[in-house]
C-alpha cells in the first residue's frame, strides 16, 4: 500500500483492503471489462465519503463505485 493510503486508511472508519483477494473480486463486473484498483474502500460514515473524493480529487486516481458486491458477497 502506498503511503498516501496508509494515511487515508489511519483516518478511515471504514475499511480500505489492498490484499489481491479483495483487488481481484472488485476488479470484474458482469462485463468483460476488467480493471484493478490499487485498493478498495468500504466507507461507513459520510465523512469517509468526503475522505474519499478529496483523497480522489487530490491525487486524480481512476476511481469508480462498485455497481454491485462481487458474487462472493450478494447478499440475497
Amino acid at each position: 500500500m502506498s503511503e498516501k493510503l496508509k494515511t487515508l486508511a489511519r483516518e478511515f472508519a471504514g475499511e480500505l483492503y489492498d490484499d489481491d483477494t479483495t483487488r481481484t473480486l472488485y476488479a470484474t463486473d458482469a462485463s468483460a471489462y476488467r480493471e484493478m484498483p490499487q485498493a478498495v474502500a468500504v466507507p461507513r460514515t459520510t465523512d469517509d465519503l468526503k475522505k474519499l473524493i478529496q483523497f480522489a480529487r487530490s491525487e486524480k486516481p481512476p476511481s469508480s463505485p462498485a455497481p454491485q458486491a462481487p458474487p462472493s458477497q450478494d447478499r440475497w
